[in-house]
């Protein structure tokens, strides 16, 4: 029965991203390829094994359990065992109906997010900031938005800060305009949407995310454009600030939990 395969499956993800988990722990950069690599694996491999071909010579054994005697009438039996039949494929054309339905709409939300970005884009402002091409807005950013030609967008206020504080949210985004990174947390969604009830293959989206933004912030001290403490307070601040919500990218501040974490 699908249910029974997608119960699985789910196990087989849970596995996958706790052991991610435990590995974390002991990696300090480069989380992104971790977190890729668990999400990857906990959608492929539960149908690769379910479709791998046994070897020859092995086989499957199944116990039907004792031998009963016929009960009623043959045709009685040959019924019931439609019955049970067609309610398992009831059963499973309902899973496959509502499982299509969510990864259809999960879709449809990336697609908006892309309309979106493309619809806003041309209130933007095309210039230049310490010598970075960026385009100015009025609430959206820091980020990087775009698939096929992502660009910088930063909002007014960042005009106003320290030069100091314009090189790391600059260099920041230049991390993730290198990385290409809103095509990947763009391809990460997807790949999730695909199997929209596997609650822990979204959880491992969700660290994959965070290893985005915590790799970048990784780079950023590591090149030395700001004292780490000046950079936590600057990540606190954007937080703060941040207006305009950005669906499709990947950017200095943040309203979510993992912004803790980053600061930690």
């Amino acid at each position: 029965m699908l249910a029974l395969w997608m119960l699985y499956a789910a196990l087989s993800a849970a596995a996958i991203v706790a052991l991610a988990g435990l590995v974390e722990t002991r990696v300090r950069r480069r989380r992104r390829v971790l977190w890729s690599l668990a999400l990857v694996g906990a959608v492929a491999l539960p149908p690769a094994l379910t479709l791998a071909p046994v070897g020859r010579g092995a086989g499957i054994t199944v116990d039907f359990g004792a031998i009963e005697p016929i009960v009623g009438t043959p045709g009685a039996r040959v019924g019931s065992a439609v019955r049970a039949s067609s309610e398992r494929w009831g059963l499973d054309m309902a899973l496959l109906v509502a499982w299509g339905g969510a990864t259809l709409a999960l879709l449809g939300v990336l697609g908006m997010g892309i309309h979106w970005t493309r619809v806003r884009r041309r209130s933007w402002i095309p210039t230049s900031v310490d010598g970075v091409p960026v385009w100015l807005s009025e609430d959206v950013g820091p980020a990087v938005v775009g698939l096929r030609r992502p660009v910088i967008v930063v909002p007014r206020w960042v005009l106003d800060r320290p030069p100091e504080e314009r090189r790391m949210i600059l260099g920041h985004e230049l991390q993730h305009l290198r990385a290409r990174d809103p095509i990947l947390l763009a391809a990460a969604y997807a790949l999730a949407a695909l199997v929209p009830w596997n609650a822990p293959l979204w959880w491992a989206f969700l660290r994959f995310r965070d290893a985005v933004e915590t790799d970048c912030d990784a780079r950023v001290l590591a090149s030395g454009l700001g004292a780490p403490a000046r950079y936590a307070r600057l990540l606190l601040d954007s937080g703060a600030r941040i207006g305009g919500v950005v669906p499709v990218g990947a950017g200095f501040g943040e309203r979510t939990s993992s912004l803790e974490r980053r600061v930690r």
